[in-house]
């Protein structure tokens, strides 16, 4: 090995790093015994929308405190499992899919040290915690989308999808996905569908499945790939028991035509199930809008999260055909 040439490789890692504000550190595999009883993972979970549960500190938020504060509740009610919504940084304030950070907690839910908390009390109750994992996109005030905002020529630009001539034929659930980031009203007050038509020919032109607030990574780019198994690996070392994996049948769009569940898609799903099964106990749902029996199989992911199952159980209870 030319041990300068890594050292070399390293410091520009760093550099590229702190100019970003973002932690790309590599995150070693820290694998140890779950803490659960056997097939824990196959018992009643609960879905939390941490924002909206318990509030510790009368700001009007749920936090982590809160959650905490209630696992003798939840033991009472039979709950093995808990899924929770993201709880990373987030500038929606919402929801939290648009993550800023995802190495560390949402500043309004609290800190690591309360995460850290969570899960020891939880386990002390033989609850487990699952969290939801944002794969496919980040926020566009994530650091490395801002770098590449502001020089096209940074090595950050390599993160995400551009194209100047992204053509005509692309559909996404009523919306043209490709957004001009220099002509971009990102304070749009209305749908994003409603947006004025993009003028091709910008260098700025950027991809984004569920809207330009939050682009979409380039995981064809194996830097991206190594960021996101050096932090999903960051949870697992604190003894985080799972995930939900959100959104990956749209981790790859081929063109206009083939976006949805494209194969490569499916093998990078099942390189990050391998990565967090390589954890002892450790379980896997992915968020499956297409096809979610073949994404419940063991070759896939494992578990399938049945999103568009929602409108038929909807329709069910309406009484509609």
């Amino acid at each position: 090995m030319n041990t300068s040439k890594l050292l070399t490789g390293l410091a520009l890692a760093t550099a590229l790093a702190a100019h970003a504000q973002i932690d790309t550190r590599p995150v070693p595999a820290q694998p140890r015994p779950s803490a659960l009883p056997a097939n824990w993972q196959h018992g009643a979970f609960m879905e939390v929308f941490v924002r909206g549960y318990q509030d510790s500190d009368g700001d009007g938020i749920g936090d982590l405190r809160g959650l905490t504060r209630r696992l003798d509740y939840l033991q009472k009610l039979g709950i093995s499992g808990l899924w929770l919504m993201p709880i990373t940084a987030s500038s929606d304030h919402d929801h939290g899919y648009a993550t800023t950070d995802f190495r560390s907690i949402e500043p309004q839910y609290g800190t690591l040290a309360d995460f850290d908390e969570l899960i020891r009390e939880a386990h002390k109750r033989g609850i487990g915690i699952v969290m939801d994992y944002v794969i496919n996109h980040a926020s566009w005030q994530f650091p490395a989308f801002q770098a590449a905002l502001k020089e096209r020529t940074s090595p950050w630009r390599d993160w995400f999808v551009w194209n100047p001539e992204p053509g005509p034929g692309w559909d996404i659930w009523g919306k043209y996905p490709w957004y001009d980031a220099a002509a971009q009203p990102w304070n749009w007050p209305g749908e994003w569908k409603d947006l004025p038509p993009i003028k091709p020919g910008s260098p700025d032109i950027f991809f984004g499945t569920f809207g330009p607030h939050m682009p979409d990574f380039n995981l064809r780019n194996p830097a991206v790939v190594q960021y996101h198994e050096d932090s999903l690996r960051f949870w697992l070392n604190r003894g985080l028991d799972g995930y939900r994996l959100d959104a990956v049948p749209h981790l790859i769009e081929n063109n206009a035509k083939d976006w949805n569940d494209q194969p490569e898609s499916r093998v990078l799903t099942k390189h990050f199930q391998d990565l967090i099964k390589s954890y002892p106990g450790r379980y896997v749902v992915c968020e499956a809008t297409a096809e979610p029996i073949a994404y419940g199989k063991p070759e896939l992911c494992g578990g399938a999260f049945a999103f568009n199952q929602n409108y038929e159980l909807m329709k069910a209870a309406k009484g509609d055909p």
